[in-house]
């Protein structure tokens, strides 16, 4: 499965999250990594993100308790997520994911499922970029884009997180996904707090706060969207960050995958930042649960090129983020040929 990807979702404050800074230097190894605390929310998410590809969780209309089985995702499931949209099988894009509620770490969740689908595989193709109008400049690529709309336009999934939030004024929106899902969700994240501003005045920030968490994200955007995108999520910081600074987007990405260097930074595409980087290799599940936050680097800049990209890439990384992350879909790493 080569699919683009995007990890997952948005945060307000991740300070207020964690309660801990979110990056600490290693001194002797001159990298810096995510705190405990918030590699354990990187752990969480990516069982949310492996709940997407199970097709349970996935067929409309929902109201069910997201399960994975074989231990996929236990966290999710401990929690007793109940899902209040769930989609898939857009005429388009095949455009698949839900919105649950998670009442034990109080939490509204969205999350879109990677590439699976021939149409999947075309939305992930279609470089040439269009305007999303989120500002003046806003260009994303036009196959992630398109599944965005077709998610939002039939299935309602800004008017199924506000009736989540009406409901639980307190809880957090988290957005995300993998591969192609995490691109989708990078732009359901950004339309989102566009829909909150300007519902600010009226609605007291119902958007507000949004957390991303995208495991291995392509390059979704032009620069002057990725720059608004960097903006809007830092607390107004200008999408200039240091270590330990709160932030709202977290790009994870993982040794060579393949994935993170689509499509082609050459034709104006950009990385949104900061990114995490699973600098050991590995793909089996002995290796995955080796893993510390030791192994995962942080890179401020989304642009930088010592982390993924710093790799020749290679598919074979790019089904595991801390865990097989597509192992509950039936045909795993096989494409599904389906209308």
């Amino acid at each position: 499965m080569l699919a683009k990807s995007l990890l997952i979702t948005s945060i307000a404050c991740v300070s207020q999250v964690l309660g801990t800074p979110a990056v600490v230097e290693d001194r002797a190894a001159q990298e810096q990594h995510p705190d405990p605390a918030l590699y354990k929310k990187f752990l969480l998410f990516e069982q949310y993100a492996a709940a997407a590809f199970c097709p349970e969780n996935n067929k409309p209309p929902g109201g069910n308790l997201l399960e994975c089985g074989s231990n996929i995702c236990p966290d999710v499931e401990k929690a007793k997520t109940k899902s209040s949209s769930q989609f898939q099988n857009s005429l388009k894009t095949d455009v698949t994911g839900y919105v649950a509620v998670d009442p034990s770490n109080k939490l509204i969740t969205v999350f879109f499922r990677g590439s699976e689908s021939i149409r999947n595989w075309i939305a992930d193709v279609e470089f040439p970029d269009t305007d999303t109008k989120l500002c003046g400049d806003c260009k994303a690529e036009y196959g992630f884009w398109s599944s965005w709309q077709e998610a939002e336009k039939r299935d309602g999934i800004t008017k199924a997180v506000k009736v989540a939030k009406d409901a639980n004024p307190d809880y957090q929106i988290v957005v995300g996904g993998h591969s192609l899902g995490a691109a989708v969700a990078t732009l359901a994240a950004a339309s989102l707090r566009k829909a909150g501003n300007k519902l600010d005045l009226l609605l007291k920030k119902v958007f507000d706060p949004v957390i991303e968490y995208y495991y291995e994200v392509t390059l979704t955007s032009a620069k002057g969207l990725r720059k608004w995108i960097e903006k809007n999520s830092d607390n107004g910081s200008g999408g200039k960050r240091a270590a330990g600074q709160s932030n709202s987007n977290f790009r994870i990405t993982h040794s060579n995958d393949l994935v993170p260097h689509l499509p082609p930074s050459a034709i104006g595409y950009q990385h949104i930042g900061p990114e995490y980087w699973i600098k050991t290799p590995g793909i089996s599940e002995e290796a995955m649960k080796k893993l510390t936050e030791k192994d995962v680097v942080f890179f401020a800049d989304g642009q930088n090129k010592d982390g993924c990209e710093s790799q020749k890439g290679d598919k074979s990384s790019h089904g595991w983020y801390f865990a097989h992350i597509v192992a509950c879909y039936p045909h795993n790493d096989k494409m599904e040929f389906k209308a």
